[in-house]
């Protein structure tokens, strides 16, 4: 009867093990509802050159939207410019 038991959980232990890996392993984005974003940014990452990434920041409070390039060597972070998107983007009054 022990011995069945340990059986059984280890046969459960091993099937959970297989289900996380299966769904940690997807690699699918999970997006968080609106009302977590407390200060109202969205990041954003990219490419910007073939071997250069960048990461795009945009603020909903200002309507602005920063752009940083990812420097691999320094492995820092280079400001690229600011772009105000009510300005760049007229809005239609109903």
């Amino acid at each position: 009867m022990k011995k069945t038991v340990i059986v059984a959980l280890i046969c459960i232990n091993a099937g959970l093990l297989a289900w996380l890996l299966v769904k940690v392993g997807t690699g699918e984005a999970q997006a968080l509802p609106g009302e977590v974003l407390h200060n109202n940014y969205i990041m954003i990452t990219g490419n910007i050159r073939e071997d250069d990434d960048a990461v795009y920041i945009l603020d909903l409070a200002t309507k602005r939207l920063a752009a940083w390039e990812f420097d691999a060597s320094k492995k820092q972070l280079r400001p690229l410019g600011v772009r105000r998107l009510s300005t760049d983007i007229p809005t239609r009054k109903p």
